[in-house]
């Protein structure tokens, strides 16, 4: 632990990415049926969600695992997969390899909307209008 105000921030700066999801949910607000109800929704459930598993998996990481091991693993996840799963924790990377692909498609399909909004109202040139 630190008292270094500049590395509190950036740690908190850091954890920030968990949660930046909800800003692509605002991009595609065309695409969904009923976007009154639906927006509302995807974020009252969503977030609640996301905070419980990160939660739960803090407090499985605490319990498995002691301070030394925490401080000490390269991977955490990794650690503890080790000691909860065992064999099958070469499972554990492709897992976090989909998960992440999952993010990335999401980020891709959000920040493309962008360009088709800027495209669509003549802030690309009409080229891009047809790309985008």
């Amino acid at each position: 632990t630190t008292k270094n105000p500049l590395s509190v921030a950036l740690a908190l700066y850091s954890g920030l990415w968990a949660y930046g999801g909800w800003n692509s949910l605002n991009s595609v607000t065309e695409e969904l049926k009923n976007p009154k109800r639906n927006l509302w929704l995807s974020i009252v459930l969503a977030l609640p969600t996301v905070i419980v598993l990160y939660v739960l998996t803090n407090i499985s990481y605490f319990t498995v695992m002691n301070k030394e091991e925490l401080l000490s693993s390269e991977a955490v996840a990794v650690t503890w997969g080790e000691a909860v799963l065992g064999p099958v924790v070469c499972a554990l990377p492709i897992l976090i390899s989909v998960s992440a692909l999952g993010s990335a498609n999401a980020n891709l399909f959000g920040s493309a909307r962008y360009c088709m909004i800027d495209s669509s109202a003549w802030y690309y040139s009409s080229g891009c209008a047809v790309v985008f």
